[in-house]
């Protein structure tokens, strides 16, 4: 995929928790950073949309600064430094995770595989949403279902649109829906397109429950 053609592991040549702790790390914990947090949620909120809390990732943070190679082998010959990565990955984590909560967002995620009651992503090449929505709809929560193989590349705006539109009225009867491709468009994705998807969601995104 061209978004992970290259990658720079800027903590890949460290060896000791020392090197860790004096790494700059973004200040993300700051208090000042959250200052006006519930004020945006409301915000959001106010105007009838979903307010939602990007957490990241853990696993796949601490991959992309040390290397998968070099964390993947850590796991045996330096334990003290990937506790270390993985706990301070941990620790702002959970710190935004708190903030979000406090701030009444409406749904919280993380970017790693460990989903609690969403299931993200639905991928209409090598699974029915359909079928998904009728066997776990009063179980689970599902994310995506438009394909980013299939549909935004190749399809029609028109396409596209009705794509969208079945979506909403199958996999979105009665809530637990986050419309949106599958993953991260290429590319390849007609401008035409992703202009055409936005038009479809405001266009039957408000569907009777």
């Amino acid at each position: 995929m061209y978004h992970f053609i290259k990658r720079v592991h800027p903590l890949n040549k460290m060896t000791n928790v020392s090197e860790l702790q004096n790494y700059p790390f973004p200040d993300i914990c700051s208090e000042y950073r959250c200052k006006y947090l519930k004020e945006d949620v409301e915000k959001i909120q106010t105007q009838n949309y979903f307010a939602t809390g990007a957490v990241g990732h853990i696993f796949e943070t601490a991959w992309q600064m040390y290397g998968m190679d070099t964390l993947l082998m850590g796991f045996i010959t330096n334990q003290d430094f990937v506790s270390a990565l993985l706990d301070k990955i941990t620790d702002i984590r959970c710190f935004m995770a708190d903030k979000y909560a406090k701030a009444d967002t409406d749904m919280i995620h993380l970017g790693d595989d460990v989903g609690v009651d969403v299931l993200n992503p639905i991928q209409p090449e090598c699974m029915n949403p359909v079928q998904l929505k009728k066997q776990y709809g009063d179980k689970l929560s599902f994310w995506g279902t438009i394909g980013t193989q299939t549909t935004m590349p190749f399809g029609t705006p028109e396409e596209v649109k009705r794509v969208v539109k079945e979506r909403i009225e199958t996999v979105g009867k009665n809530g637990g829906l986050v419309l949106a491709p599958t993953h991260t468009l290429e590319p390849d994705v007609p401008w035409e397109n992703v202009l055409a998807f936005f038009e479809a969601v405001e266009e039957y995104g408000n569907y009777a429950k």
